[in-house]
This record gives structure tokens, C-alpha cells and sequence, in this order.
């Protein structure tokens, strides 16, 4: 196997290059034809005559490999959420190592993902974030056009963010992460979802307790590039629950006041600010048996998976004990869920 080279054609159906072209934002396809030098196109150019002037002149004899690399890698920059992303660990990395710089960063897992792809990798460094895009070539009749790996790595950390792919590519690029950050394995975590910002956040900053402190203040530092919300940002909005708070207590009835007791339980718990979005789905694989009502019971093992599902697990849980739904002390299961996310929990018997 070997690695393409740079100016070797991935595309060339025009419709396929134009769909490439035309779902990247406007400033992002602008920034990239001033990189590849396109003449003709500037800030002012509107998007469809700078796609139908890409096509008419540079892209007439269809997308280079390092052209379509760096295209689906900007997409993916300003869509990030359009993937399902998977946390990986870096066991015994030293930080010193783990600073790879991008040229550095390519060649050498396109050197080692050539063993095994014919591929084409490309690495930016956007925003004091590594991202990389490896295009791996399809051996297919159904289907010619290269499959895309993403990743993404903050220098100084031992945390590397990968797309989803299948079991053999990620064998084989796990082994290229670790000759990379000459690290002694590369350990693949529970921890998956399309919010890149809080799945990166839990990585760095895994919790003891999802508490006032823990939340508001380690979470909320501004030691993470990739995430949005300022510091300040989070203390405004804190204020803000603090004066209706206020507010609400000039009005409340008994039920109110029980309402109000439940909510402020759950600030203690899991903090004043909204709960990391990095997981979407935690599955509980239960074990056990099963004993029903009137002496009702299945002989032997009987497994179940129960699914909390929705656009922010953590925060659902922070919602069931503000509604009433979860007593406290939280049950055994939600306190491990908090004090170490993870997409999958194992429950036997004695969970509680």
C-alpha cells in the first residue's frame, strides 16, 4: 500500500465536486480559494459565482486529493456536529511528545495508515486545535469515491477525538496514534456524541462530582479552545437564576416552595450552569434475574438494556431530581453516571 500524492484526482464527476463546493459556508469556501491562490475571487464574491469559477477553471479536470481533503476538513470544522465522535486516551504520553506539530502530524500517519490504506491524510491546525481528515480509498464497484476519518487533538493533552469508522480502520489508525505520540497505548473510551466541545471538555476535566465547584468553576475555565461560552457568560446567566429566583419567592405557594427545594437540590448537585453536551445516548446493560409479580420468575440469567436518549443525558438527570422524579440520595447508578460519564454502565443485582 502507499499514500496518494497531493495532485493525484479523487473527483471527477462534476455533480459531486459542486455538492462538495456548495454545503461549505461562504466565508470558509472564500478563505480556502484565496489558500489555493484562485484568481478572480475575493471577500465580495458572491458564493455561486465563486463554485461556477472554480468549476469553469481550477476544478475543470476535478478535485486533487489535498483539495478535497482540505474541503470535507473545513466542512467538518464548521459542522462538527455532523459527526458522531468517539474519546480516546493516550496511556503514558508525555506532554512535550504529544506537541506534534501538523506537518509532523501528517507525514507520519500517512506513513504508518500507508502500510494498510491506499489513503491521503491532510492536518490543519485551526484555532490551536489539531484536526486531520484521512481519506481512505474505496476498493469497491459500488462505490469509487474515499472514505473520510476525522480526528481531532488539543497539543498538550493525551486526548484524541476520532470519527466513526469500522472496527478494522480504527485497529489500524489506533496503532498509528501510538507510534505518532510515542505513547505506550492508545486506550478507547466510553464516551461518544456529536457535541465535539463537551465530549473534548469531559476528556480534560473528568469530574469527581458534578458539583457548584466542579461545574461552575473547573468546567467553566477557559483552558479549552474549542469551547464557545466565556466565563463571564456563564456568571451573567447565574446571575440571572439567582434574581428570579428572588422573584419567585415573593409569590409562592407550599407546592412552590417544594418545586423551588427540588431545584435548588439539583444546582447543589450538578452545579448553577447547563450540564456538558457530550453524551446523547448512556445504555445500562443490567444483569440478573427477573422475578415478576405472584412468585413470577424466569430460571437463570436474564440481561436487559435500559436507554437514556436525548441531546443532553447529563442535564436530563439534572432535570429528573429538579422535578421530583429521582430522590435523593441519587440512585447508584446516576451518581457513577455523574461522577464518570461514560456511554455504557454495567448494573447487577446490588445497583441501587
Amino acid at each position: 500500500m502507499s499514500g496518494v500524492s497531493d495532485s493525484a484526482i479523487s473527483i471527477t464527476e462534476e455533480r459531486q465536486i459542486r455538492s462538495l463546493l456548495t454545503r461549505l459556508p461562504e466565508a470558509d469556501l472564500i478563505k480556502l480559494c484565496k489558500r489555493w491562490q484562485i484568481a478572480g475571487i475575493d471577500n465580495e464574491t458572491p458564493k455561486s459565482r465563486a463554485v461556477s469559477t472554480l468549476l469553469r477553471g481550477e476544478l475543470s479536470n476535478g478535485l486533487s486529493h489535498r483539495k478535497h481533503g482540505e474541503l470535507e476538513l473545513m466542512y467538518v470544522v464548521s459542522r462538527p456536529e455532523s459527526k458522531m465522535w468517539h474519546a480516546c486516551n493516550l496511556v503514558d504520553c508525555d506532554q512535550e511528545k504529544s506537541l506534534v506539530q501538523p506537518q509532523d502530524f501528517e507525514r507520519v500517519l500517512s506513513q504508518e495508515l500507508s502500510l494498510y490504506f491506499h489513503q491521503h491524510t491532510t492536518v490543519r491546525s485551526i484555532g490551536g486545535v489539531t484536526w486531520a481528515r484521512i481519506g481512505i480509498d474505496q476498493e469497491s464497484w459500488r462505490d469509487t469515491r474515499p472514505r473520510s476519518i476525522f480526528l481531532v487533538h488539543q497539543p498538550r493533552s493525551n486526548v484524541v477525538i476520532h470519527s466513526q469508522m469500522n472496527k478494522t480502520s480504527r485497529t489500524y489508525l489506533l496503532g498509528a496514534l501510538r507510534t505518532l505520540f510515542k505513547c505506550t497505548a492508545v486506550e478507547p473510551q466510553m464516551l461518544e456524541g456529536r457535541n465535539i466541545e463537551s465530549l473534548l471538555q469531559l476528556c480534560l476535566a473528568p469530574p469527581s462530582r458534578w458539583d457548584a465547584a466542579s461545574l461552575s468553576k473547573t468546567a467553566g475555565a477557559n483552558n479549552n479552545p474549542l469551547e464557545r461560552e466565556a466565563a463571564w457568560t456563564q456568571r451573567k446567566r447565574k446571575q440571572a437564576s439567582q434574581g428570579k429566583a428572588k422573584k419567585r419567592l415573593t409569590l409562592m405557594s407550599e407546592t412552590s416552595v417544594e418545586d423551588e427545594e427540588r431545584r435548588n437540590a439539583a444546582d447543589d448537585l450538578c452545579g448553577v450552569a447547563k450540564m456538558p453536551a457530550a453524551l446523547q445516548r448512556v445504555d445500562f446493560k443490567i444483569g440478573g434475574t427477573f422475578q415478576g409479580g405472584d412468585g413470577l420468575q424466569v430460571e437463570g440469567s436474564f440481561p436487559m438494556l435500559v436507554r437514556f436518549e436525548g441531546p443532553n443525558v447529563l442535564d436530563g438527570v439534572k432535570q429528573l431530581v429538579a422535578a421530583g422524579s429521582v430522590q435523593l440520595p441519587l440512585p447508584r447508578t446516576l451518581s457513577e453516571l455523574l461522577d464518570k460519564p461514560a456511554g455504557q454502565l454495567v448494573m447487577n443485582e446490588e445497583s441501587s
